[in-house]
């Protein structure tokens, strides 16, 4: 099953870096988005923890609905353990949508 078997779609990546990253000047193209899963995977990188408290995020529509899920850890590595941590996190982020 892939993402848009169960009804999402990813975000145009035109403006990102090549990790996935956007500069907080690039916000704003977050705002039709309906929900974000972020992959925290240092434990002590406080970069999500810098955005959470910018203006910039807490007024993106999805956010202030709650529509985030975190994920912490490495979600990349393609294990089944990972895989299965993974659907949860999506599983946990549609659980938020009406």
């Amino acid at each position: 099953m892939t993402l848009a078997d169960i009804g999402g779609r990813t975000l145009n990546t035109t403006g990102f870096d090549n990790q996935g990253r956007l500069s907080i000047e690039e916000m704003d193209r977050l705002q039709g988005c309906d929900a974000f899963m972020v992959s925290v995977t240092d434990s002590n990188d406080t970069t999500f923890e810098q955005l959470s408290d910018t203006k910039l995020w807490q007024r993106l529509p999805a956010v202030q609905a709650g529509n985030v899920t975190v994920l912490q850890g490495s979600t990349y590595y393609g294990s089944i353990y990972t895989n299965m941590y993974v659907a949860k996190g999506w599983d946990d982020l549609y659980s938020t949508l009406d």
